[in-house]
């Protein structure tokens, strides 16, 4: 035999063997992960049916516990107002440890009463004096603040004035406590009225506080009697008057309610509201506070508010006629005292 021959016959053999070998190794490879993948999923079928069972048991369980209070319920009477009564007592029993744990914050003094039925002579007690000095600043701040900021003060300056105004609002009270009498002399308000004037002119000129003390005028304009009879004429705000009302107290309270919309009051707004409760309210015995929420006044609105201003403007119209309606029902002190409580 040719030995070149023998050759190529020998390495043909050992190409053939380690094929032989590799395909060898892969197939028990792939033998050792199939084994192995079987004896996984045995595992987790044996989890799952172990699992199924106990809960099998626990529906068994469940089902016999049910059946027993069932059979309870059908023999003994009360007996579900019993369970009622347990469950209730365990969730007693955990509001009383919280409680323990945190317990209430203790009950506020209660206000005082007037002895003579005059609210002033409760200005004698300092928690309520604070109290009510505290109401009288942010009342002077709700009515005074619009004018003040459009005098050009700076936010300092406007608190300064406001803290003035309240002061002399307290003063008044005070006197009004010692005098026990609702009535004030004119001495003394004269006295406070210069008092407060000299302040504020020192807080923001003498031209701003004129300015100031014309957007507080309330100016009247009087028209005789219809009737001719010679009797009380009628007396009407002037329309620069209106119009200061209506910006300092009924507009701003719409520009609160608005103010957590996404439709907040423009400045320009409120000034062409103002503008048509004035226009709204000439005739006489015309109240402004109660033009503003009439269908009329509601339909002008409407050419300068947007539909959501409008609704807010409706709101107020609704809380309005439930406080008329509910002022309208008897108090109790006047429902006769034979009428017997329903049953």
């Amino acid at each position: 035999m040719n030995p070149r021959f023998s050759k190529l016959i020998f390495t043909l053999l050992i190409v053939l063997s380690v094929s032989l070998a590799g395909v060898w190794l892969r197939a028990h490879a792939a033998q050792n992960a199939l084994l192995q993948s079987i004896t996984t999923a045995r595992a987790d079928l044996d989890a799952a049916a172990q699992w199924t069972t106990a809960e099998q048991n626990r529906s068994a369980a469940l089902a016999g516990d049910l059946a027993e209070k069932q059979n309870a319920l059908t023999q003994g009477p009360g007996a579900l107002e019993a369970m009622r009564r347990a469950s209730a007592l365990v969730v007693i029993n955990q509001l009383k440890l919280a409680h323990e744990k945190h317990p209430a914050a203790p009950r506020q003094k209660q206000p005082p009463m007037p002895q003579n039925g005059n609210a002033s002579e409760l200005l004698s007690d300092p928690e309520y004096n604070q109290l009510y000095a505290q109401q009288e600043h942010r009342m002077t701040k709700l009515i005074q603040g619009p004018k003040l900021l459009k005098l050009g003060l700076s936010a300092e300056a406007c608190e300064k004035a406001i803290s003035i105004l309240a002061e002399q609002a307290m003063a008044l009270a005070d006197y009004r406590q010692l005098a026990g009498s609702a009535g004030i002399k004119g001495d003394f308000a004269k006295q406070q009225a210069e008092e407060t004037d000299r302040q504020l002119q020192t807080l923001m000129g003498d031209e701003t506080l004129q300015r100031w003390k014309s957007m507080n005028e309330t100016n009247t304009i009087f028209i005789p009697n219809a009737t001719g009879s010679g009797g009380r004429g009628y007396a009407v705000e002037s329309h620069e008057a209106l119009v200061a009302q209506a910006n300092s107290f009924l507009v701003p309270k719409l520009g609160i309610r608005l103010s957590y919309s996404d439709a907040p009051l423009q400045t320009k707004q409120a000034d062409q509201l103002a503008e048509l409760l004035a226009n709204n309210s000439t005739k006489p015995g015309d109240r402004i506070y109660q033009i503003m929420f009439t269908d009329t006044f509601i339909t002008k609105a409407e050419q300068v508010l947007s539909p959501v201003q409008v609704d807010a403007l409706r709101q107020f119209q609704s809380e309005q006629q439930a406080i008329a309606k509910r002022n309208k029902l008897p108090k109790s002190s006047e429902l006769p005292r034979s009428a017997q409580a329903p049953k």
